[in-house]
């Protein structure tokens, strides 16, 4: 009986550490959730105070964790991408950051393989690293056969194709051009010109208007001119 209640006891103090490792790892997500809708929705990349607060609130979220949580690690990569979002292609002084990131979206693919933004997150990533491996080929292909209609994902998937264009075979540049149709019906005028300026360094703004149902035209006919 004693052994039995020794036992019970220290399941009972395994159960109360595990949940505060729940709960701070959930404060800390929420802290880091908080940062990176503020970035987006600003658009500019953080100060260094406030993207060191970022990441260490995004590292507890996901160490802390009692296994490998998807939704964390992804997040913990978008803290480290944002840290140079502004830098250029290739850069070299943005590197370790990226690199970084692409680390954590590798363990969020792995942690939940079926999640489509995971794979677009490591694809952009890539792109950003100027990888363009076997490994980039698989996140795209993950990430367009896991949300075929989802527009953002399209939309995201679009632009980061036109940006890669020389880069891309043909069956590549016809699954970007695929994308960018699907997306372009759900964007307004001015969400889609970051897509079809990349469209147009690429030179496929025509073809891609030119595909567009009429509706479309006539909405986006500032960037693609008058049917």
């Amino acid at each position: 009986m004693h052994a039995l209640h020794l036992m019970l006891a220290a399941l009972s103090l395994a159960l109360v550490v595990l949940g505060a490792q729940l709960t701070l790892s959930g404060v800390a997500d929420f802290q880091t959730r908080s940062f990176l809708a503020d970035w987006e929705a600003h658009r500019t990349p953080p100060s260094p105070q406030a993207w060191a607060v970022a990441h260490a609130a995004a590292t507890r979220a996901a160490t802390r964790y009692p296994v490998p949580h998807g939704a964390y690690l992804e997040r913990l990569g978008y803290v480290h991408a944002w840290q140079h979002h502004a830098a250029p292609l290739g850069s070299a002084h943005a590197a370790p950051s990226r690199e970084a990131a692409l680390h954590a979206y590798r363990a969020a693919v792995a942690a939940r393989p079926t999640w489509p933004y995971g794979w677009t997150a490591l694809a952009e990533i890539k792109l950003h690293l100027l990888q363009f491996d076997a490994e980039l080929d698989h996140a795209l292909a993950q990430a367009r056969t896991l949300a075929p209609w989802r527009p953002d994902i399209n939309r995201r998937l679009a632009t980061l194709g036109f940006t890669a264009w020389p880069q891309l075979d043909a069956a590549q540049r016809q699954a970007t051009l695929e994308t960018a149709r699907r997306a372009l019906p759900h964007l307004s005028a001015s969400a889609a010109r970051p897509l079809l300026v990349q469209a147009t360094i690429a030179g496929q703004r025509r073809t891609l208007c030119d595909t567009l149902d009429t509706s479309s035209r006539r909405r986006l006919d500032a960037h693609c001119g008058p049917l």
